[in-house]
């Protein structure tokens, strides 16, 4: 995949100089974007600065993974949230499926910090209606709402928290026996003409006790038994904010805190929990941002981090 050649507008406001309005424009025309093949290096002139570089491995799109470099003296910031970053600067963060047409960032060095807004490509989500469904497929009782609320909670109480200290350089597919992609990421889901959610991850159609994998090196947070929507559930810390899900499995393989290595079995594909049918429901996330997990699979970071 790669970038289409349209002028990336960056507005930058330094708050130690008075930026004239044709020291800005000035400013804005020097900003060069570069495209190397899959990926983008935006290189920002400061004033009274040396020299600074921001690069962009991957697209900025709603639904990704925004895989990147800094420069080691520098910080990056989203909502003054920092971005953790490796020991050479490469760091990642996820953009949510319906973001704003802009994201904000900031970079900071030096105490000296820089606002920048770069365009997120907007995309269109398909819609997927089911009717005729039970209704208690759709419409929750009391008890079922407080239950699915607290295991909600769970989750995002261990998503919270990332302790793997690597980034990983690939992800593979994690049902390799999976004939297709039965529901995908992000779609609209309209049951019995009721507008209930947007799909969280992928769901990959597979033969009952088909292999399920760790798509890439981690720990266990969690292997649940028995949740209301997702039944025997996994969830994996990938580190720096990545975590993967495996949800509706027969069987689970593996104990929390326990580490995995890309491609071990985890569990066997199952349809436990409010499930129709046998099948993977795969989540990825970045910390509580949800991400498409095809886009994920379809990139190699190793091969970015050594085009230097």
């Amino acid at each position: 995949m790669t970038f289409r050649q349209n002028v990336i507008t960056m507005y930058i406001h330094s708050n130690y100089n008075i930026i004239t309005n044709k020291i800005f424009l000035f400013l804005r025309n020097v900003i060069t974007k570069y495209i190397l093949s899959n990926y983008i290096i935006i290189t920002l002139f400061c004033l009274a600065q040396p020299v600074q570089a921001l690069e962009f491995y991957t697209p900025i799109e709603e639904g990704g993974l925004v895989f990147g470099r800094l420069n080691n003296e520098e910080s990056l910031y989203i909502h003054d949230t920092q971005i953790q970053t490796d020991s050479n600067g490469f760091f990642v963060f996820g953009i949510h499926r319906e973001h704003p047409e802009n994201i904000h960032l900031k970079l900071k060095k030096h105490h000296q910090a820089q606002d920048i807004i770069l365009p997120v490509k907007q995309r269109i989500w398909p819609k997927e209606i089911i009717n005729d469904l039970p209704l208690d497929k759709v419409i929750l009782s009391t008890e079922d709402k407080e239950r699915a609320h607290q295991e909600r909670d769970l989750l995002a109480r261990l998503r919270n928290t990332t302790d793997y200290t690597k980034i990983p350089d690939t992800f593979i597919r994690p049902v390799p026996e999976a004939t297709r992609i039965s529901s995908s990421f992000g779609s609209c889901r309209i049951l019995n003409n009721l507008v209930v959610s947007s799909h969280s991850g992928t769901d990959y159609a597979a033969p009952l006790d088909a292999r399920v994998l760790a798509v890439a090196d981690g720990i266990v947070r969690l292997a649940h038994p028995d949740m209301f929507y997702s039944g025997k559930t996994i969830l994996i810390d990938h580190g720096f904010g990545l975590f993967s899900s495996y949800s509706h499995l027969n069987h689970i393989l593996v104990q929390e805190n326990q580490s995995v290595k890309q491609g071990d079995i985890i569990g066997f594909v199952g349809s436990t929990g409010r499930s129709t049918g046998p099948h993977l429901h795969f989540t990825m996330t970045w910390f509580h941002i949800r991400i498409d997990p095809e886009q994920i699979i379809h990139f190699n970071f190793s091969t970015l981090k050594s085009r230097d």
